[in-house]
This record gives C-alpha cells, sequence and structure tokens, in this order.
C-alpha cells in the first residue's frame, strides 16, 4: 500500500463540474466535495508531474502552494483526496452448495410470436435462443419448482415468472404450472408473465384475472413509436392488440392496474419524453377510468450488435440517447427542486429514482480489506433462470453456454464457484485503480459471451463493459450533486426511501 501523499500515483477520486462548480468524489469516503477549482484540477493531476508543472506555471506559486496546502490539510484531517487505492479480492470463496432458490424464470418456449426489429433473436445474431421451436414440459416445471427452498417465516414468497419467447403460446403449459404451484403449499406465492401483450385473449384475461397474476407487458409507448420495431413475422403491427389485451383485463378487474407493469424499449429514432408522457396519460386507464398512471419502465433497446451494427451513424445514435437522458434529467431535477417530486411521472421517476436510492443508502467508511468488485447479482443466488430445456442459467441475458447445470442435477458448486473466480480475475486489475469500484454495478453478464464449458479458456469482461459501469456511476454522482446543490428540500425524499 502506497502512502497518502505518494505523488506517484493519482488520488482515489473522480473530479466532476456542474456548471462553473468543481465536485471531487473521493473513493475512501465514498463521497462527494466541493473544491476549488484549482484544488479539483490538482487532484486530477496528482501522480502526472507534467500537468502538475503546468498547473503551477499557469496559476503561480503562490496559488499553487495554497491548493497543495488544502490538500495535504484534508488528507491529514479527513482521510480524504489520498493516494491509496485498495486491495482486491482475486480468489472466490468455493461455494459448498447452491444459494436457496425463491425466484424461478421458466422460459416456457422459445418461440415468438413476434419478430421485433431490434430483437438480437430476430437478427440471428444470438446463438442462444433464435426462435428455435423448443417447449418446456410439464416434468421440467415439475422438476424446476423442485429447486424452490421451502419458505422460512421471514422468508418473502417465493417468485415464479413465465418468460419466453413469447410465453402466452403455451398458455396450457402455464396453467398447469400454477396448478402445480399452488399445490407447493407456499403461501401467496407470486407468479408474473413476461409477455408481449397480443395474445391476451378472454381466456388469458379471465385466468390473469382470478389468479391474481401479475404482468410485465411489452409497450414502446404511442402507436407510431411502439409499430415501428414491434411487429409480427410479415411486418404487422401490434400496438392495437396490445392495448385490446390490456383493456380486456381492465374490463374484468380494474384493480389489475396495480399488477400490470409496461416494459418500454427505446430504439433511435428516440422521443423519450413523449413515451413518459404517454404512459402518464395511458389511454386504455383513460378509457376505463382506473388509475394511477401506467407503471412504465423504460430503457434504451440492445441494438443488435451493438451502436456500430445499427442503421446510420452509430455516434450520432448516442449522442442523441444523451441528449435525451439529458432532458429527461432536467425535468426530474426540475420537479425534486419545486417540491413536485410526487407530481412527476412515474415512467420518468423510475428512470433515475432507483440510482440515487442505491447512492444515498450506500455503505460509508473503509473499504473492505480486501474489497471483493461485483454488483449485486450472483450467479445462482435466490435467482435462476430455467430454460426450455431445463439447463439452469444465472438470468436471462446470457448465451449458451454459460450455464449452472439442469434441473435433473441442480446448480453446480463447482461451476459457480468458477465463474465467480474468473470474473474476479478479469476486473481485478481494472478494479484496482477504478474510482468507480464502490459504486460498480457490473455483474457476470459481460463474462457470457466468452465463457466456455472449457476452463482452460477462462471468461473475460471487456474493457467497455467497465466503461459504461463507469459512466453510470459518474452520471448518479452529478444527479445526486445537482439536487444537493439545488436545495429547497430537493433530496428529502431519499430519506425515507429504501433499497428494494
Amino acid at each position: 500500500m502506497t502512502t497518502s501523499a505518494d505523488p506517484g500515483r493519482p488520488c482515489a477520486c473522480h473530479v466532476f463540474q456542474i456548471e462553473s462548480r468543481s465536485f471531487a468524489y473521493d473513493l475512501g469516503q465514498n463521497g462527494v466535495y466541493e473544491v476549488d477549482p484549482l484544488l479539483g484540477a490538482l487532484i486530477n493531476a496528482q501522480g502526472n508531474t507534467r500537468q502538475m508543472a503546468l498547473l503551477c506555471r499557469n496559476h503561480g506559486d503562490e496559488a499553487y502552494a495554497r491548493a497543495m496546502r488544502e490538500l495535504e490539510t484534508v488528507r491529514s484531517e479527513e482521510g480524504a483526496f489520498r493516494t491509496e487505492w485498495p486491495a482486491i479480492e482475486t480468489g472466490a470463496t468455493p461455494v459448498d452448495q447452491p444459494a436457496n432458490t425463491r425466484h424461478l424464470t421458466l422460459s416456457v418456449t422459445e418461440q415468438c410470436n413476434l419478430r421485433c426489429r431490434y430483437c438480437p433473436y430476430t437478427t440471428d445474431l444470438s446463438g442462444d435462443r433464435p426462435h428455435r421451436d423448443l417447449h418446456m414440459s410439464l416434468e421440467t416445471v415439475r422438476a424446476a419448482l423442485g429447486l424452490l427452498d421451502r419458505p422460512g417465516p421471514d422468508d418473502t414468497p417465493a417468485t415464479v415468472s413465465f418468460y419466453g419467447g413469447e410465453p402466452l403460446l403455451r398458455f396450457d403449459l402455464i396453467r398447469q404450472a400454477v396448478a402445480e404451484i399452488r399445490a407447493l403449499g407456499d403461501p401467496q406465492p407470486r407468479l408474473v408473465i413476461d409477455t408481449n401483450g397480443v395474445l391476451i385473449d378472454d381466456a388469458v384475461a379471465d385466468f390473469v384475472v382470478v389468479e391474481g397474476i401479475e404482468l410485465q407487458i411489452s409497450l414502446d409507448g404511442p402507436p407510431d413509436i411502439h409499430d415501428r420495431y414491434r411487429v409480427d413475422a410479415a411486418g404487422r403491427a401490434s400496438h392495437a392488440a396490445v392495448v385490446a389485451g390490456v383493456e380486456r383485463i381492465l374490463a374484468r378487474d380494474p384493480d389489475a392496474t396495480k399488477r400490470m407493469v409496461f416494459a418500454s424499449s427505446l430504439a433511435p429514432p428516440f422521443d423519450l419524453m413523449r413515451v413518459v408522457e404517454y404512459f402518464a396519460d395511458f389511454p386504455p386507464y383513460r378509457t376505463h377510468g382506473v388509475g394511477p398512471e401506467a407503471m412504465a419502465r423504460i430503457r434504451f433497446a440492445d441494438l443488435p450488435g451493438g451502436d456500430d451494427a445499427w442503421p446510420g451513424n452509430s455516434g450520432a445514435v448516442i449522442r442523441s440517447r444523451e441528449r435525451e437522458l439529458q432532458t429527461a434529467a432536467a425535468a426530474y431535477v426540475d420537479s425534486c427542486r419545486q417540491g413536485k417530486r410526487v407530481e412527476a411521472p412515474w415512467p420518468l421517476l423510475q428512470i433515475f429514482d432507483a440510482e440515487l436510492i442505491r447512492y444515498h443508502h450506500r455503505a460509508r467508511g473503509p473499504l473492505d480489506d480486501p474489497w471483493t468488485p461485483g454488483g449485486c447479482c450472483k450467479p445462482g443466488d435466490r435467482k435462476i433462470f430455467v430454460r426450455a430445456d431445463g439447463v439452469l442459467q444465472p438470468c436471462e441475458r446470457v448465451d449458451a453456454a454459460f450455464s449452472l447445470g439442469t434441473t435433473d442435477t441442480g446448480p453446480d458448486p463447482a461451476v459457480v464457484t468458477r465463474m465467480k473466480q474468473e470474473f474476479l480475475a478479469a476486473v481485478a486489475p481494472r478494479c484496482a485503480e477504478c474510482w468507480a469500484v464502490r459504486l460498480c454495478d457490473l455483474c457476470f453478464i459481460p463474462m457470457a459471451s466468452t465463457w466456455t464449458a472449457d476452463s482452460s479458456h477462462p471468461g473475460q469482461v471487456p474493457e467497455s463493459a467497465c466503461e459504461g459501469a463507469r459512466r453510470r456511476a459518474a452520471h448518479t454522482l452529478r444527479l445526486h450533486t445537482t439536487l444537493a446543490v439545488a436545495g429547497d428540500g430537493a433530496l428529502d425524499f431519499l430519506d425515507d426511501s429504501r433499497i428494494i
């Protein structure tokens, strides 16, 4: 470990500006300080003798010396702005047995009735599930349900999600599976169908209402936005069918709004705020006189093959996406600053609330020694994705080789240990000098594309994944600090918030 004043290493900090003011996030303290611009520049220059010499020449000896004294004072009195970086854990603790499983996602079919143009399976860019005619059997459902741990007195109800492809193509199996789940005796299990909504007919609507099933429905926004990309194999639009399905459910149970969440995937040309406004005054809810506004989670689509493969200029796509986020962030900040956050559209809040809540409730104080990188998601920990063929995976976002075992064998502790070990080996050298390591949300998904069953070829995490994690952390810092600077109670809502 280097000394706190080692001039040969950079400060464990991230310096950023909001308008004309400078701020520094300190890794050791896990907090933000407002700093004089020269002090901020000096913090940034630590470890670079040429930059430090330029600062001295440009600002003069006296100002430079004053900034250096301030730097040393903060280091000695508050322990901030040091050049000490954390030791990073490089060895995974062996997993003796799988973790308690309380959430199963069952991919009941890999076939889909739509061919959304931004879907990697539609464009055959994924080798994992390119809309194959592979369907889950009832025997596989039963074997998967056998992986659920019996609930303890403090456990939340078990969750079983039905996924695809399009799971309502196997509505018959979902009916059977729900009966099997009820027979387990788990009190009030949480049941979810992740659907594109097109196949919600009268029978499905009756079943969903009677069984109290939650729905996550893919709906990208108003018709002209949704129908650009969410089409069937013949290129026909799907928006009208989705809305008709929603209205069938509302006609049976207006309170079903509490069990509906809409998943909106935005692809260029983006129009984020228009989508926010659409769900804030959702036409089917208005027609049926129900509320509150629709709960919609809006995200940017994972463009097939990455931005470089999307038609048009990838740089323009990225810049357009950032402009849309900036516009939405400005609306969010304005609502908090004016004390009108509770009046802001729910879809706008969900874009930014979660990151602020996690940051607000972050752990302060010294880092663990050593520090273990990675977000909250761990392979096989409490949640398991079950493919149609019975293969177990950490989640739906990984390739075929990223397997934890099968429904016959259960998660393999040796495989889970290897996944953790290879993840640490891939990221530890970068984490050792990354200012965002305490804010990082990176999990195992970026390693999935290089993971093989052959342990002689360890999985890798691309640097672009780390760059994305740093961008997200930097955005959170800017947003939180912007609200803190605004004052007038703009951050008060976080005091009563909790991490879900």
